[in-house]
């Protein structure tokens, strides 16, 4: 007797027709992004490598896109993952024994191009007796700090300044203009200006060319950075207390004669009672403006404590950007340079300062262990991925943003 074969169901028979083809996407889907790793960037050589002729670098430098040869980048590239930092430091504070400064900290790259000392980094410093000023690095197949400051607060106390913070530098008609934060009486700092022939400076002696007019800002302005925007000149700044502050801006036609913008630049939610957003640096790429900031929080913090040295500090580096020169959004947390990616920017990564090198786009930062400005170092990371395009940092058209918010910028 011949036993008949038993026949599959049609329901079995779909059923692996579909596995086999959801194998077959697989593979496919697994083939195709292997083949499609990221391009590297030109000019991974060694720190601050040699710019093009031409090129230029400072706040006044345009982001350049990616060549049109190129891959838009995938996921892999966005977020936190933008920027991979170097595991050494550019530059740190001196703790050798007879040090005579920046034997705290070291912050705030400020980098230039100069016709006659050829790339420079004007760059914060701190010691451990409560000294202060500006330093100077020069380029020369790698950062060589001069043996002595620039300028420091002792010069300048005739002035009423007490410290000197972070600078801004741009060369514009042929002449080096600087800007830099300084402290004065009653906890206030304000805005001070300066020329340079790219080795010393000449302080306008004059008074302070901005201070913060209260209410919302406060009474304190602090890391400047200044853009030329065809006939308007704009300082973005971090305005607000010590603990809680947000961005601003001040405008001017010739550089030397300020007004402040009205309303806070950038609309975000608050998450911690303590919670500062500074070190602001605006770029330009064609019709699109793109800021760099730092985000900081206390998230232990309490009325009546000192962010100085009573708190824990957490800092990052995020990115956004706007048509509207005057209006950014800021999306979720999603930084593009986090802290803990080494022992000494454990806690802290801010002060951000992009320039081109060699074609790559490299973010200059501080680097720091510790809460309140008690440590830090300057740092360097590359852009590992071809552009800098992302859901959290897609621009929006000019005046879409109050628009939609109804923000008047007071908080």
């Amino acid at each position: 007797m011949t036993v008949p074969t038993p026949r599959p169901s049609p329901w079995l028979l779909a059923a692996l027709g579909l596995s086999a083809a959801l194998l077959g996407l697989t593979a496919w889907l697994a083939l195709r992004g292997s083949s499609q790793d990221q391009p590297p960037l030109s000019g991974e050589a060694g720190h601050g490598a040699a710019e093009p002729a031409g090129a230029t670098t400072g706040p006044e430098a345009e982001l350049a896109g990616p060549p049109e040869s190129r891959e838009k980048p995938r996921k892999s590239c966005l977020g936190a993952k933008v920027f991979q930092p170097d595991r050494a430091r550019v530059i740190g504070p001196d703790r050798s024994q007879g040090a005579s400064w920046r034997t705290r900290l070291v912050s705030c790259a400020d980098i230039v191009d100069t016709e006659q000392h050829g790339r420079i980094m004007w760059f914060k410093y701190a010691d451990l007796d409560g000294g202060s000023g500006i330093g100077r690095a020069r380029w020369d197949e790698g950062w060589r700090v001069d043996p002595e400051p620039v300028i420091t607060a002792d010069e300048l106390a005739d002035m009423g300044i007490s410290h000197v913070g972070c600078s801004t530098s741009l060369v514009s008609d042929g002449q080096l203009r600087i800007w830099f934060r300084a402290n004065l009486d009653k906890g206030r700092r304000a805005i001070f200006a300066a020329r340079s022939d790219g080795q010393s400076w000449q302080v306008d002696r004059s008074g302070p060319v901005l201070q913060a007019p209260g209410s919302w800002m406060g009474n304190s302005l602090w890391t400047p950075s200044v853009l030329r925007d065809g006939d308007t000149w704009r300082m973005y700044l971090r305005c607000g207390d010590r603990v809680q502050s947000t961005l601003c801006m001040a405008t001017s036609s010739d550089g030397e004669r300020w007004s402040m913008h009205p309303e806070r630049i950038i609309k975000h939610r608050h998450r911690f009672e303590a919670e500062v957003y500074g070190g602001p640096q605006v770029t330009k790429h064609g019709n699109t403006y793109h800021l760099w900031y730092s985000h900081e929080w206390y998230p232990d913090y309490q009325e009546g404590l000192g962010a100085d040295q009573d708190l824990q500090m957490f800092a990052e580096i995020g990115h956004a950007s706007s048509e509207d020169p005057t209006w950014f959004r800021l999306h979720k947390r999603d930084p593009v340079l986090q802290h803990g990616q080494a022992g000494w920017m454990s806690h802290v990564v801010d002060s951000p300062m992009v320039v081109k090198e060699d074609g790559a786009t490299v973010l200059y930062f501080r680097g720091a262990q510790r809460a309140g400005g008690l440590d830090g170092s300057i740092g360097r990371a590359v852009a590992h991925c071809a552009a800098l395009k992302s859901p959290h940092t897609k621009a929006v058209p000019q005046g879409e943003h109050r628009k939609r918010d109804g923000d008047t910028g007071a908080r």
